[in-house]
């Protein structure tokens, strides 16, 4: 995997319904992309950032809100839709140029089936960094 000297690190948070049951025609929505860069010379942070994102195929659960603190006041508050977001963070970080990395597979794929659903070009590049295998490794984990 190509990798630059610096990554864009992403933790995504989603609506959310107690025991995965998803509610008759809502989908799993994007509503916190936390993001910030890494200079992996300097293990300097630059750019760390919370973005809100609007639920478009969703409502926030009390369930959710009890899981992740975001509160549908708080969406309509400070929140923007997904597509700007995406451009936030195009715009902001030059994501289609560099590696980015998140915890297990759920947030790349996420990523790309929201973009995929509302026919968005996905911001980050093709180059992502599963840093969970290298957790596990690191402390001697199986699962």
């Amino acid at each position: 995997m190509k990798t630059t000297n610096e990554i864009l690190i992403v933790d995504l948070e989603a609506t959310c319904w107690e025991y995965d049951r998803i509610p008759a025609g809502q989908k799993t929505d994007i509503i916190e992309i936390g993001i910030c860069k890494l200079n992996r010379i300097t293990k300097a942070i630059s750019g760390k950032q919370s973005i809100y994102v609007i639920p478009e195929r969703s409502k926030i659960s009390k369930f959710c809100t009890g899981l992740t603190g975001i509160t549908p006041q708080l969406i309509e508050e400070k929140g923007i839709y997904f597509e700007e977001a995406c451009e936030k963070i195009r715009s902001e970080y030059h994501s289609s140029q560099l590696t980015w990395a998140g915890f297990g597979d759920f947030d790349k794929e996420q990523i790309m089936q929201q973009c995929d659903y509302l026919g968005i070009e996905n911001p980050f590049s093709e180059q992502y960094l599963n840093i969970m295998h290298q957790f596990k490794a690191y402390n001697g984990l199986y699962k």
